[in-house]
């Protein structure tokens, strides 16, 4: 069919995801983390249906100070299109580019809802997000 699919998987602890929405106000911390993890049962299953070369998995999140080293900007920027790395000046370019990646912060969900609910929402979004995780180390999929 000529199509070069590509997909990044951005791996989050389940805590700072619930954080992202929950700033955005989408639903209320139990029913978002509901739809997050079915969404992510769901991906989880499209995952097992497709090459896992068309997939890399980036874990930016896991430490406060450390985003992607410059290597693993780089396997990014080949993962995406070759053409990225070709040159140096490619490379100068595309490292400039993804250089605003920043790790996210783990924020405070708490002000938002009472500590019941986060334990029992980040408990159901964390069971969708390890889903993912896995498959990412099962398959070595992931960036350094």
């Amino acid at each position: 069919a000529g199509v070069d699919l590509r997909v990044v998987l951005l791996i989050r602890p389940a805590e700072q995801i619930l954080h992202s929405t929950m700033k955005r106000g989408f639903n209320k911390a139990l029913i978002e983390s509901e739809i997050l993890a079915d969404n992510a049962r769901v991906l989880y299953s499209q995952l097992l249906q497709i090459d896992p070369r068309f997939v890399m998995c980036f874990d930016i999140y896991d430490h406060a100070e450390t985003v992607l080293s410059d290597a693993g900007k780089l396997e990014l920027g080949s993962f995406l299109h070759h053409n990225f790395n070709r040159t140096e000046e490619g490379q100068k370019s595309w490292l400039e580019f993804v250089g605003g990646m920043k790790p996210g912060k783990p924020g405070n969900v708490t002000e938002r809802i009472d500590p019941p609910g986060l334990q029992s929402a980040v408990g159901k979004l964390a069971q969708g997000a390890q889903l993912l995780s896995s498959w990412c180390a099962s398959k070595k999929r992931y960036a350094r």
